[in-house]
């Protein structure tokens, strides 16, 4: 008897299990039935964006969908009076999605329209960007903000912001990117909201806003390089250079502005403690930002020479004296000040060694 009662624990377990599911089954389905009507008049009332509806409907029906078949699994005993009880909550199932395919056919079909008209602006908008055309993207972008008010997504705040930035109207680009990042709290528009933070000048806010950027994001080579500008502009020259050999060893596209911005940090050292051996490190620095330049150059199809003029030409720039330079904010120039080496006789040696290989049209510097 012990052994036959014991197999039929498991059975009576089910019982229990199915009995109380038959019990809760009908107010899972009213419930998910309101919560569903809930969230489409919410839509419909233009409450709520609309991008994030049909998410939240769909995993009711889902989560309902699981409940149906849980019981379904468990009923395996037939009845008429059962099967009577299927055939109501099947129906109310049946009846429910129906109600939700109604609801959202309404939803997706408004949502292609917009998305079609939303997609061809916003393509108009970066080729504007692509060609250098920042006021005509801000246009058409704000015409996107205008027409679609809260349907507008992070993207178009992103872009705007950008063409803003690019203008070198920092705070109305900080306001874009902090919109952007309420609407959805995406990497890029972290990144850009830190470097906007940046352009407005306040660099230990910068500083830390990309602390805490490259904390979520190490494998962003651009991230520790504006991390270690911040920390230049704030003359914490070591915790700098240590950020700038993040970039330098895992070879990434910011190569050459790490050599340079590195030279440029020995530079400071020797204006601070005038130890000859800080003129050699910087030298051979500013060496090594030509010779990446050269580098990166070749890699092309067809030599880019004036890519490699061009970082000659920032070296060369950055011996001018700071206050014969545009005003800027306080150690805005600090990541390309040269200026303590100018007097130097092995700098102006290694500098001779370079104008020798520009010809007079690039020692110029135009364009």
């Amino acid at each position: 008897m012990a052994d036959e009662e014991h197999l039929q624990r498991p059975k009576d377990s089910v019982d229990v299990w199915r009995q109380r599911l038959e019990k809760i089954m009908p107010y899972i389905v009213a419930a998910s039935t309101v919560i569903g009507l809930i969230l489409s008049l919410v839509n419909l009332f233009d409450k709520i964006k609309i991008s994030w509806v049909p998410s939240r409907n769909t995993t009711i029906t889902l989560l309902f969908v699981l409940f149906f078949l849980i019981w379904i699994l468990l009923s395996y005993r037939i009845n008429k009076e059962q099967l009577r009880r299927d055939m109501i909550i099947l129906s109310l199932f049946l009846i429910f999605i129906s109600y939700l395919i109604y609801m959202a056919s309404d939803i997706i079909y408004g949502l292609r329209e917009d998305s079609v008209e939303l997609s061809s602006k916003i393509q108009a908008a970066m080729v504007l960007m692509k060609d250098n055309k920042p006021k005509e993207s801000i246009d058409v972008l704000s015409d996107i903000v205008a027409d679609f008010k809260s349907k507008v997504p992070s993207i178009v705040y992103i872009l705007r912001g950008t063409a803003y930035y690019n203008l070198r109207e920092c705070q109305t680009s900080l306001s874009d990117y902090r919109q952007s990042l309420s609407i959805r709290y995406t990497k890029e528009a972290e990144f850009n909201f830190a470097s906007a933070t940046l352009c407005l000048c306040d660099y230990r806010k910068a500083n830390n806003l990309f602390e805490k950027y490259v904390n979520s994001y190490p494998e962003d080579m651009s991230g520790h390089y504006n991390f270690a500008s911040t920390h230049q502009l704030l003359n914490n020259l070591d915790k700098a250079t240590e950020e700038y050999n993040i970039v330098i060893r895992n070879k990434s596209s910011l190569l050459e502005e790490s050599y340079f911005n590195i030279g440029v940090v020995y530079a400071l050292y020797f204006a601070q403690n005038n130890k000859i051996q800080d003129v050699d490190n910087s030298i051979s620095y500013l060496q090594a930002s030509i010779d990446a330049s050269i580098a990166e150059s070749k890699k092309k199809k067809t030599r880019d020479k004036k890519a490699e003029v061009k970082r000659r030409c920032m070296i060369k720039n950055a011996m001018v004296p700071i206050r014969e330079r545009e005003p800027a904010c306080a150690g805005w120039y600090r990541t390309d000040d040269l200026t303590s080496l100018v007097g130097q006789s092995t700098f102006k040696e290694w500098w001779s060694r370079i104008e020798q290989d520009m010809t007079a049209e690039e020692l110029k510097c135009e364009g």
